[in-house]
Order: structure tokens, then C-alpha cells, then sequence
């Protein structure tokens, strides 16, 4: 190793153990909080199981509020022989949804006068829950933990870190190239396939006649969708309509099935135009679950934007390969 890249190493050497105790510092108190919050939000396990009787379970349009819809819950139990009402989900709710469409896929989930299971606090008979909580919330703790153990890593090892290795990189590679592999699936799963499917099943659903209660745009980010201005935000189509099954008013916003951003706003605004505030307009409304409905049933074309993520498998497969010639 000539001179140079000595100083250099040693360098590195001296700020490591610096870092590494910053890392595991970090690393431990934000498990220490993280563990906390977790352990309150499972508090339920512990809790009395009793049975509820849902009374109440609408998306609300909430309107010229941002999100523009809420869930209305409410359920009836009985303790002791005393008749109690609630109104809480779980302890911890998570991030509220943004979408009208999701607050309905949520209520869905808990049908008028349906009978579920819910528990109660044995010191406090008030404190009740639907939801116990999601266990694998533990796994929110990956992440500091991961910060103590790179910590503990970079103390114990006595490698130099500069220049590395011909195995280190080969090391470094083949993980970047599981990451794309893994994200490019993911993304691909979330953003291509289940879009597409649920527009193909949308093809049956009932037709029914919606109204429009608010038809506007919603920005979110820097969009690079296809014939976006990639100096603007992106755009999504955001109109929330309402429509009665068997008597019963619902709620959505699912314009379709497209997880991605829409575009530049001069072409959607052509699209909100058409669906005016007030305006009775076709809509489909699945048979077996009437909290889903969209305004543009069926697949389309646009759907093919969704497995773009695929390139992400592509190229981390030819990562992976290329490691093979580093010997």
C-alpha cells in the first residue's frame, strides 16, 4: 500500500470508533423509546375479551378538510350487566388514511350490527378496543437495533476500510442487488399487479348511479408520470362521490385502480371537469362488498405504468451475475 492511501486509512481508523459509538448510542435510545410506545400500544393482550355489537361504521366526507373523509365507529358491550358504548379502534390507530377509498376498505371491515370481538381494561371498563394491535409492530425495532449492531461492527472489526477489499465489494454488490431485486418485486406487486386485478374484477360489479361531492386535484411530490412536467408536482385525480346500496349511503374517491401519479394538471383538470360537484355520474359497485366502488371500471392500458418497477428486478439480477466476474 503506498503512502497515500495509509494516511488515508489510518484516518478513517481514527473517525470509526467515533461513529461507531454515535451509531450504538443512537441505535439504543431510540430502541429504548420505540420499545416503549410498542409495549402501551399492546397493552390489549392482556385485556378481557368481550363481544361488541357494531352500531355504527361510515366514511364521513369531511368537506374542504384535508383528509377529506373520516371513519364514524361506534359499537355497544356489556359489562357486569351494564350496556357501554366505544368508539376505538385500537390504541394505536396508525398514519390516518388520505384516501376516501381506504376509510371505506377500513369500515368494511366492521359491518352494522355485526357481532366481533372486542377487550375491555379490567382496572377501567370505559377503555375498550376492537383491535388488540399489531404484534408485528416488534419488528419497528429492526431499524435502531440495526444502527447498535453496525455500531458494534465497526468497533470490532480491525480491517482496514479503505481501500476495500476485492470481497468486500463483492459483498457490497451482491446485497445492493438483493435490495433491487426485493424493491423491484414489491413495487411491481403493489403498483402493477394488484392495480390490474382489481380492475379486471371491476369489470362485474353492479353499475350504479353515483354523486359527485367534491371533484378537485391533489399534489403529492414530483410526479414522473408519463407526460408530466417533471418540474411540477404530481398530480392525482381527487373526486369523492357518494351512492346508496339497499337504502345506504357510502363513500369513495376511487377514480380507478392506478397506484401511480396521474400526470401534469392541465390534462386532469379535464378529467375533475367532467365531474362537477352535484352531478349524478355511472359508477360500479362491487356485489360482495358495497364500501368498494370506482368511476372507471375495467383495465386499460395505463395499467402497463405499474410494472415499471420490474426494471428493478432486471437490473439487480444482472448485479448479481456481474459479482461473479470479481475474483
Amino acid at each position: 500500500m503506498n503512502q497515500p492511501l495509509t494516511i488515508v486509512s489510518q484516518h478513517v481508523s481514527m473517525k470509526r470508533h467515533f461513529f461507531a459509538w454515535v451509531f450504538i448510542v443512537t441505535g439504543l435510545a431510540l430502541s429504548y423509546a420505540m420499545a416503549k410506545q410498542i409495549l402501551e400500544s399492546l397493552a390489549p393482550y392482556g385485556w378481557q375479551k368481550n363481544e361488541c355489537q357494531i352500531i355504527q361504521s361510515d366514511v364521513v366526507h369531511a368537506a374542504g378538510q384535508r383528509p377529506a373523509c373520516r371513519h364514524a365507529l361506534a359499537y355497544r358491550y356489556e359489562i357486569s350487566g351494564v350496556r357501554r358504548t366505544g368508539s376505538t379502534w385500537r390504541l394505536d390507530p396508525g398514519v390516518p388514511h388520505a384516501w376516501c377509498s381506504d376509510w371505506a376498505s377500513f369500515a368494511s371491515r366492521f359491518r352494522p350490527a355485526a357481532t366481533v370481538a372486542c377487550y375491555v381494561d379490567p382496572r377501567d371498563a370505559d377503555r375498550v378496543v376492537l383491535d388488540r394491535g399489531d404484534l408485528l409492530s416488534v419488528f419497528k425495532l429492526a431499524l435502531p437495533l440495526g444502527l447498535v449492531f453496525i455500531g458494534i461492527a465497526m468497533v470490532k472489526t480491525r480491517a482496514p476500510m479503505f481501500p476495500p477489499s476485492k470481497a468486500t465489494v463483492k459483498r457490497m454488490g451482491r446485497g445492493l442487488a438483493v435490495c433491487l431485486v426485493l424493491a423491484g418485486a414489491i413495487g411491481t406487486l403493489f403498483g402493477g399487479v394488484l392495480p390490474f386485478y382489481g380492475s379486471f374484477d371491476s369489470r362485474t360489479w353492479n353499475q350504479a348511479e353515483c354523486e359527485v361531492l367534491s371533484s378537485s386535484l391533489r399534489s403529492s411530490g414530483t410526479s414522473s408520470a408519463p407526460g408530466a412536467n417533471t418540474r411540477s408536482r404530481g398530480h392525482f385525480i381527487d373526486i369523492v362521490y357518494t351512492y346508496a346500496v339497499d337504502g345506504r349511503n357510502y363513500v369513495s374517491d376511487r377514480y380507478d385502480f392506478s397506484a401511480f401519479g396521474s400526470g401534469g394538471a392541465e390534462r386532469l383538470a379535464q378529467v375533475t371537469d367532467r365531474y362537477p360537484p352535484g352531478a349524478k355520474v355511472p359508477c360500479a359497485v362491487s356485489a360482495a362488498n358495497p364500501y368498494d366502488a370506482v368511476l372507471v371500471p375495467g383495465p386499460s392500458a395505463r395499467y402497463l405504468w405499474g410494472f415499471w418497477p420490474l426494471l428493478g428486478v432486471l437490473f439487480g439480477s444482472l448485479m448479481w451475475t456481474s459479482m461473479r466476474w470479481i475474483r
